[in-house]
């Protein structure tokens, strides 16, 4: 069950805070350290994710010297007034591949007029765009230098309906089952086939359900309105943990092993599905 191979994980926060002196002796020892991680446990490819501010110079360099095995994605605030030129940059002189947005930490519906011109550019070049919905622990907040405060009324998967609906080549991914929507989740995955879900993190929202959920149920729920073709497999992985997060990849193939996913969906989930969304060779 370790041996699988070419895996992509679809989610991870790849450095710490950005202002250690000097940055760029930084980026070189954390790319190495990762690098190192992902030979030891056969990952081609890790989306590692720019989500603190002045981070995204420093993830783009590491991107470069990765070779193409380190796929830029990076948070954009659609509030700020200058968002749809910042997300243009971020594509056209640092090489980023995919937005993330935070609805509830930004204070801006996914329906709503002020992400408009951030997913057009999104959809000109079929960039997925992650849009975090639910639950965020107080000490991910911090780290990720985010309100302690949250609306996460905002971070509704229903919302992704309307904008999903307008924005057919964008693929939207909603991470960790939705984070305490798994319903709204599958709800929205059933209405749009544009709508995919990830499933990093150690899924501990599942304690805040009103039924007893195994990891298991989860699985068979998003297989039986995803299919196995739109469940992309994450860990949420950490600079912080100084290494890849093998014990949530062992938790989810135990899992999927239990269901009795076939090998094929498995690669799917694993690897197949990141590579086209990706676009990679």
């Amino acid at each position: 069950m370790d041996n699988f191979q070419g895996l992509i994980d679809f989610r991870s926060n790849f450095f710490g805070p950005c202002n250690q002196d000097p940055p760029q002796r930084n980026v070189e020892e954390q790319l190495a350290t990762w690098i190192a991680e992902l030979d030891t446990h056969s990952l081609d490819h890790l989306v590692a994710y720019a989500s603190r501010p002045g981070e995204a110079p420093l993830v783009a360099a590491a991107a470069r010297a990765a070779e193409g095995r380190l796929i830029p994605f990076a948070l954009v605030d659609p509030t700020s007034c200058d968002s749809k030129d910042r997300a243009e940059e971020l594509i056209g002189r640092y090489g980023f591949r995919g937005f993330l947005l935070f609805p509830s930490a930004h204070g801006f519906s996914i329906d709503g007029p002020q992400a408009e011109g951030l997913l057009e550019i999104a959809g000109d070049i079929s960039a997925p765009v992650i849009v975090h919905c639910g639950l965020l622990a107080p000490e991910h907040r911090d780290q990720l230098e985010l309100p302690q405060s949250l609306d996460i009324s905002l971070g509704n998967p229903l919302s992704l309906i309307p904008a999903a609906t307008r924005h057919p080549k964008v693929p939207f991914v909603i991470p960790h089952f939705g984070a305490g929507f798994l319903r709204e989740t599958l709800m929205a995955g059933e209405m749009c086939e544009n709508i995919f879900v990830d499933t990093s993190s150690s899924n501990s929202w599942i304690r805040t359900q009103s039924s007893e959920l195994r990891l298991e149920d989860v699985f068979e729920r998003a297989l039986g309105v995803f299919g196995a073709e739109r469940i992309l497999f994450g860990t949420g992985s950490t600079p912080a943990a100084r290494a890849w997060r093998h014990d949530l990849f062992t938790l989810q193939r135990e899992a999927l092993g239990a269901l009795e996913v076939s090998t094929a969906d498995q690669a799917l989930i694993f690897r197949d599905n990141a590579h086209r969304l990706l676009g990679l060779k």
